[in-house]
């Protein structure tokens, strides 16, 4: 069973509130972010977004103006707490001044693709993540129409501001979130968490700390490269055609797991997801090569010893009717602790069909509607 996680339980979404695209000037520089690339991308999926992805060009624009105009000459590689703090402060501003706001109530929003997501609008309220700056700007409006934005697209615009304005920033992953790190010099750094517009200095007080385990923690908290950060949004787009049911193309899907693979390795997620399509469409099966889809899932075990990645490989043995294999590698996986998608009934069912020389195709096709 495979299903992809990281924050695809949340939903990437942005907002537009009466500003119009000729407000800031043009920047070139903003058409050569990552922003802008990843944000282009989903027009394959949504056909023309160019009022959204003009939204993301304004906002980086006016963000580098107001940075510049704020810090003057101001060498931010080098730059102390206090300003750091009240740079990112500004571009949170930006963000609310473009209506980009956080919905926690928000349902049924996994799997949005980024730009999709600038489309739903909400009234906002007082809520938990409403800073000073959110509460006095939303009440002095008649209207507080917004659109939702989640954790990651908070942290790809920010990325694309860091990259006009040169910023020390990164995007850092923890169990369903994602957050923005400014590295300080001398090794320093300071957590912001784009949903709240607010700073922390420990770890531990960030949103979905609290799924850190001894398993798990050494996998999460790292900063990423860029390349990683591709990886993850290719990974995003993927996923989008492997599990909405609006855009279901297993033959989409795969070509983009296969793109963020290009870019990196070291997401797990997306070496699992590769391998389980091969698992489970046999349109896939001229291009079947065990050795390197049990070294991939060799890998993604390495990286995050997860119950979910187990049941990927055990499906893999299954498939090559090595059903010894299979029993032993489902019941490691059963005995696992880490599990963040709830898999546990599913390898116990697939360990059933095991036992009776089924593959999971051909338990999927004996019994249907049992398993996802």
């Amino acid at each position: 069973m495979n299903i992809h996680c990281a924050c695809l339980n949340s939903i990437l979404l942005i907002l537009l509130l009466n500003l119009s695209t000729s407000t800031f000037a043009q920047d070139n520089k903003a058409t050569e972010t990552i922003t802008y690339k990843l944000i282009s991308n989903d027009a394959e999926i949504l056909g023309n977004n160019d009022t959204e992805v003009q939204t993301c060009v304004d906002l980086l624009n006016a963000a580098t103006q107001r940075i510049k105009r704020n810090f003057p000459g101001v060498n931010f590689s080098v730059s102390d707490t206090n300003t750091s703090i009240k740079v990112l402060k500004t571009i949170d501003s930006l963000f609310t001044e473009f209506g980009f706001l956080f919905f926690t109530e928000e349902k049924n929003i996994a799997f949005d693709f980024l730009t999709l997501a600038f489309r739903k609008k909400y009234l906002a309220d007082d809520y938990l993540h409403f800073n000073r700056y959110r509460q006095a700007y939303f009440r002095s409006l008649d209207k507080r129409t917004c659109r939702l934005i989640d954790c990651d697209l908070y942290c790809l615009i920010y990325l694309g501001i860091a990259q006009m304005n040169h910023l020390p920033l990164s995007m850092v992953e923890l169990p369903k979130h994602n957050f923005i790190r400014w590295n300080l010099p001398g090794g320093g750094s300071i957590n912001w968490e784009a949903i709240e517009g607010t700073y922390h200095l420990a770890d531990s007080t960030l949103s979905c700390y609290h799924y850190l385990n001894s398993i798990n923690r050494n996998y999460y908290l790292r900063p990423w490269s860029l390349s990683q950060v591709y990886c993850y949004y290719y990974t995003l787009r993927a996923a989008t055609y492997d599990y909405n049911p609006t855009y279901l193309n297993s033959k989409k899907a795969r070509r983009d797991y296969k793109i963020a693979l290009s870019y990196s390795t070291s997401q797990s997620v997306t070496l699992n997801n590769l391998v389980w399509m091969h698992v489970v469409h046999p349109e896939f099966d001229s291009e079947l090569d065990y050795p390197k889809l049990f070294a991939m899932m060799d890998t993604a075990i390495g990286q995050l010893n997860d119950r979910n990645y187990y049941d990927t490989k055990a499906g893999l043995y299954a498939q090559k009717k090595d059903f010894k294999n299979a029993i032993i590698c489902i019941r490691q996986g059963i005995s696992v602790e880490n599990d963040p998608d709830n898999v546990l009934s599913s390898c116990k069912r697939h360990l059933s069909w095991f036992e009776q020389g089924l593959s999971i195709r051909e338990g999927r096709r004996r019994f249907p509607g049992t398993d996802n």
